[in-house]
């Protein structure tokens, strides 16, 4: 697993503890590390898929949303033809032995320099949320 890539999880849990069924993240650290004492594989950001064109200018209104568009993905277009957005302000912690992803493609290197630049603005102004609800399971 790389920095960049899209994963899909097929049962997370969210900030406030719900269970998420099939939902797309991008790897945006893939360092084993610890936090508060509990082991973590790696660190992605939820990817969201926009409703409709008004959902989208909400999305993107947001200081922690990263636009991302068909032509920044590489991936099986059958399997992922939608364009969204990126939390950039919402961290998910995981553990590669504590749920079931697969790998559905990855995000060109020019998107993850900006995606990573936005991560760590946001770091800096204490803006970033911390799930860690997935490596507690």
């Amino acid at each position: 697993m790389c920095i960049g890539d899209i994963i899909v999880v097929k049962d997370s849990t969210s900030f406030d503890g719900k269970r998420i069924g099939l939902h797309s993240y991008v790897i945006v650290d893939n360092k084993k590390g610890y936090i508060s004492g509990i082991p973590y594989d790696f660190i992605a950001a939820v990817f969201s898929s926009f409703k409709n064109n008004t959902q989208r200018n909400k999305k993107i209104s947001y200081i922690g949303n990263q636009e991302i568009k068909r032509d920044d993905i590489v991936s099986n277009k059958l399997l992922n033809n939608k364009e969204g957005y990126i939390k950039a302000n919402q961290l998910t912690y995981f553990k590669k032995d504590k749920i079931d992803y697969y790998v559905i493609g990855s995000v060109k290197p020019k998107f993850i320099k900006k995606l990573l630049k936005l991560i760590n603005k946001l770091e800096k102004e204490n803006k970033i949320f911390k799930n860690y609800n997935n490596i507690l399971k």
